[in-house]
């Protein structure tokens, strides 16, 4: 059976998200509900039921952090990977790009953040993130999510964690994707303009009648 390293940085990120989204909902008055899917409880099921609304409640957005693969070659076989039962137990499950679709297809989903990050593991030794995420986005964006954002390239964990960190905390005080994606890349540079994440992030956008954040 398939065993992908860990990423040490997922949970972090995940929980760095949450509490800025937290933050801004008790600064702002923002109508904010979040909902944590650690890696012990992000097996396939439950994420299912989440991407499906059957956990009580419908999401805006979704943020996935953790391993993904892009097949440059057959763009529908690329795939985000979840433990098949909770706890970090059973099998490795691959959610393909129409299973994806599937979920996503007339659900309440109006931004999808697809965070892959790199691991210290060689890529000879599992599948990982390779040269970009655009099998995932359009297989996102052809199921009617208004907006993706991804990476072009893998990143580290830190440099994930940091861009997440500035992008929601923009987004919060603007409202526009494009300005939050805008700003966080030029806080990262002036950080560490060697850090190339700056130039990685992508995002994809159709027309919605609804802004992200109001």
């Amino acid at each position: 059976s398939m065993r992908l390293p860990p990423i040490p940085g997922v949970d972090r990120e995940v929980k760095r998200v949450e509490a800025i989204l937290k933050g801004l909902r008790e600064e702002h008055c923002l109508p904010l509900f979040t909902r944590l899917l650690e890696t012990e409880a992000a097996d396939v099921g439950t994420v299912t039921k989440a991407l499906r609304g059957e956990l009580g409640v419908h999401f805006d957005i979704v943020h996935y952090a953790g391993h993904g693969y892009f097949d440059c070659r057959r763009p529908e076989k690329s795939a985000l990977y979840f433990w098949s039962e909770p706890g970090r137990r059973g099998e490795i499950h691959a959610m393909e790009v129409p299973e994806l679709q599937h979920l996503l297809r007339g659900s309440s989903v109006r931004f999808f953040y697809c965070s892959a990050c790199s691991s210290a593991a060689s890529s000879a030794g599992a599948h990982l993130w390779q040269d970009d995420f655009l099998g995932i986005a359009e297989g996102a964006i052809r199921s009617g999510v208004p907006a993706v954002l991804g990476f072009r390239q893998p990143v580290s964990d830190r440099s994930a964690v940091t861009f997440a960190e500035s992008f929601y905390t923009e987004l919060g005080e603007s409202g526009e994707l494009d300005v939050a994606l805008w700003l966080a890349r030029r806080h990262l540079a002036a950080q560490n303009r060697d850090d190339l994440t700056w130039l990685t992030p992508m995002l994809i956008q159709q027309r919605s009648p609804h802004p992200i954040v109001e």
